[in-house]
């Protein structure tokens, strides 16, 4: 691999670049009775490229001497694996592949929503501080929003790959129905546990704010139960954003949170000083209902018609349920860690869990709309193959998609150790923000 990397390589950049392909692929394995090669179809030379090797008249090695060539073949095909690997990865920041291009629309749009996130934080911190009031909201909103994460997380990995299948294997229609199957049971599933939610919220809420005063008990057991009413809303809204992804749709689902975080901030300057926090969950409600209305109004446009199907025990609902419980099963745990480090918080006084809160969301916010985006991305790609069962397509892809990861979120890790401080106090130092507070927040 070395000698490939140090020797081969840069000759076989020489040859491409002064004599064209046909100078070096004809080191593939010849039939010694064609002039092109059986591997790649290219046109056999009468020279060895590599200096050092004596050949016959006919360009080939002598009788007996297989060896080197046959290792040259091998060091060869795996520098062009490289150079074609590295061209890609770049095709895709130069918009030419599809997995790129899917990739910067999502970015794109999240841009949005990440920056209409920031200028809400900024807002309530700015409002309200960080105080009991903002720990009360962020404990409150803790569990759904773990819910709603890890529901979107099976809307791609699960949904999304079994719907492109459908869609592929079985026609359009079919499809359509599988989408109205999981979007009604999964309706109800998610119904059902948001009432149990409501039902816990006092014994949540009093765990999480071990160290907090009555008032924040009673606030956020409030929020807790509004939030969890808004839940079973979501659950479409993420389905119907996994179909127009799989239907080369990206922009749309990824400026969902723009829409979001902008009623919210409309809600929290017109009622803000009247409700105080709790502006935010109508902002909530009413993202979610815009949310649910536009991804619909794209999907039916598309051929899309929603009518409930209640067969829970149907196959491909049992098929989905069976896919979903293991990951759930490991991705629940994150309920437990986040409430544990609500409670945790809570008793280092007021505002501590706001600046846990707010320093995860930064590195969240940022790691999500680079990293997240590429893998929306690449999912549908990498479903198509499978569901052709293209295996070296699915194994391109996946070569794709982890080349980006690395290019991205290397450097992007290092640029946000290094400028955490001045970005905090950038955002959010102003109003009832002090220098403090953005210390607290940076540490």
């Amino acid at each position: 691999m070395l000698q490939a990397t140090w020797v081969v390589q840069p000759i076989f950049i020489s040859k491409r670049q002064k004599q064209g392909d046909d100078a070096w692929w004809d080191l593939c394995e010849p039939d010694h009775e064609k002039s092109r090669c059986d591997c790649c179809g290219s046109v056999r030379y009468q020279r060895s490229p590599l200096r050092g090797l004596d050949t016959g008249a006919d360009g080939r090695l002598p009788a007996g001497n297989r060896l080197p060539e046959r290792v040259a073949s091998i060091s060869i095909f795996w520098a062009r694996q490289r150079l074609l690997g590295i061209k890609d990865m770049f095709l895709s920041f130069k918009g030419q592949s599809r997995m790129g291009r899917h990739a910067f629309s999502t970015v794109a749009s999240g841009s949005l929503g990440i920056f209409a996130g920031v200028v809400l934080d900024m807002i309530v911190v700015a409002m309200f501080g960080m105080s009991w009031r903002t720990d009360a909201y962020f404990i409150a909103v803790t569990i759904p929003l773990v819910i709603i994460t890890l529901m979107m997380l099976q809307a791609t990995r699960v949904v999304q790959p079994l719907f492109i299948n459908k869609r592929q294997t079985q026609g359009e229609h079919e499809g359509w129905n599988y989408l109205n199957l999981i979007m009604s049971g999964g309706t109800v599933i998610v119904a059902a546990c948001s009432t149990v939610g409501v039902l816990l919220s006092p014994l949540l809420m009093r765990l999480q704010v071990a160290g907090s005063a009555n008032d924040e008990t009673v606030l956020a057991t409030r929020l807790s139960m509004f939030l969890f009413l808004i839940l079973p809303l979501n659950f479409p809204v993420v389905i119907m954003q996994a179909a127009l992804q799989s239907l080369g749709i990206f922009a749309l689902p990824g400026s969902m949170k723009f829409f979001e975080s902008s009623f919210k901030i409309l809600l929290l300057l017109s009622v803000g000083r009247k409700l105080g926090v709790e502006a935010l969950v109508w902002g909530t409600l009413a993202g979610t209902l815009f949310e649910v209305l536009v991804s619909y109004l794209v999907l039916r446009a598309k051929g899309f018609r929603f009518h409930s199907v209640w067969r829970l025990k149907h196959p491909d609902m049992i098929q989905a349920y069976t896919l979903m419980i293991f990951p759930l099963a490991g991705q629940a745990c994150a309920v437990g860690v986040e409430s544990l480090t609500n409670a945790l918080g809570s008793m280092l006084g007021p505002g501590n869990v706001t600046a846990l809160r707010l320093a995860t969301r930064i590195i969240e916010s940022f790691a999500g709309l680079l990293v997240g985006s590429i893998v929306i991305a690449a999912m549908p790609t990498i479903a198509e193959s499978v569901a052709t069962r293209d295996s070296e397509a699915t194994r391109k892809h996946l070569q794709h998609g982890l080349y980006l990861l690395l290019l991205v979120s290397i450097p992007f890790s290092i640029w946000l150790a290094m400028v955490n401080r001045p970005l905090i106090s950038l955002l959010y130092e102003r109003a009832n923000f002090s220098a403090a507070d953005t210390t607290l927040v940076a540490n």
